[in-house]
């Protein structure tokens, strides 16, 4: 079994769920499957649209000055004094600054970032696959979860959580560049979740923290 798919059972298993891994695109097929969008279809577009309904392959990438962005940019600091943590139920805490988080083994993907009724835009997206850096960690007995945190701020910051089934499916990455770039401050630099499927309201900005919890 190639050692990827072999580390997902693992997951899987840790987590109490079943023991026999589908990866995500088999799984979304049998359940609702995708609508294949035309090309010429602008991405721009869809904001009122489910994006783990559709089918984007024949999305073009849209331009930067077409691409929406929510929220204020509360936490802005230098990639030098950034550092991104994995910790909770782990069998070995990391700690990674910048330059050793983007010298880690990364991918690249298209991914649509929807906020409903409000705007849309597809990007390629480049950065590190959760399952990579929990990999890395190890993850101990109990872990069901995985949530995506910032800086606690006078507010709580942000936290999303989700179900070690769903990083499993390897849908989920940590992105430091778009389209070839460091991601521009409003869009989370130097650290973002990217949620392919998800609206564009759980793709955390600013992150900084990976916690395994149960």
């Amino acid at each position: 079994m190639p050692g990827r798919r072999r580390f997902l059972v693992r997951l899987l298993a840790l987590a109490g769920l079943p023991s026999v891994f589908r990866p995500a695109r088999e799984t979304l097929a049998a359940s609702a499957p995708r609508r294949l969008l035309p090309p010429g279809t602008r991405a721009e577009t869809l904001l009122e649209e489910n994006p783990a309904h559709l089918d984007i392959r024949h999305l073009e990438i849209t331009p930067p000055e077409l691409r929406g962005v929510m929220g204020q940019r509360v936490r802005p600091f230098a990639a030098k004094d950034f550092a991104l943590t994995v910790e909770g139920l782990v069998e070995r805490p990391i700690r990674l600054s910048y330059e050793e988080l983007t010298a880690l083994p990364f991918v690249e993907r298209r991914a649509l970032l929807v906020c409903p009724g409000t705007f849309s835009f597809l990007a390629r997206w480049k950065g590190v696959r959760l399952v990579e850096l929990l990999e890395r960690a190890g993850r101990s007995p109990g872990a069901r979860f995985v949530d995506i945190a910032t800086r606690p701020d006078p507010y709580g910051g942000r936290v999303e959580r989700f179900p070690l089934e769903e990083i499993a499916s390897d849908r989920l990455m940590l992105a430091w560049a778009v389209d070839g770039l460091p991601l521009p401050e409003p869009h989370g630099h130097p650290l973002r979740l990217v949620a392919a499927d998800h609206y564009g309201n759980v793709w955390v900005k600013y992150v900084e923290f990976v916690r395994l919890v149960g």
